[in-house]
């Protein structure tokens, strides 16, 4: 089975935020191991432009710590797998993923007149 893992990415670890990441690791996996990964440049901002980019270079798993809902719905639509709300290291949530240790969470936020709130 080949899959790409997508992370928002931030010197090593995964960035918090999806929507604003400048730049994602991708990871190439084959039968259960990661047989490459590359760090792209992304400079745009807002949900089109990042599942374009995602849907662009075959993803089929993004790991990330928060998500807005029209992001998720969208990748959600061409059989993008999400897990959310994890934090650390990318390489290890990468292992953790494959070993089938990482919590699979789908939470997205959305903005609203009072801030901030997240969805299930």
């Amino acid at each position: 089975m080949t899959e790409t893992i997508a992370i928002p990415y931030d010197n090593g670890n995964i960035d918090q935020h999806f929507g604003h990441a400048a730049q994602y690791k991708i990871y190439d996996v084959e039968n259960g191991a990661i047989t490459a990964s590359r760090v792209i440049e992304d400079e745009g901002e807002g949900h089109a432009r990042k599942i374009a980019t995602m849907l662009g270079l075959g993803v089929t798993t993004v790991i990330c710590g928060g998500i807005g809902m029209p992001a998720i719905e969208g990748m959600q639509k061409k059989d993008v797998e999400i897990y959310t709300s994890i934090s650390g290291d990318a390489d290890e949530a990468v292992k953790k993923y494959l070993s089938g240790d990482l919590p699979h969470i789908i939470k997205g936020h959305t903005h609203g007149a009072g801030g901030c709130h997240h969805e299930h």
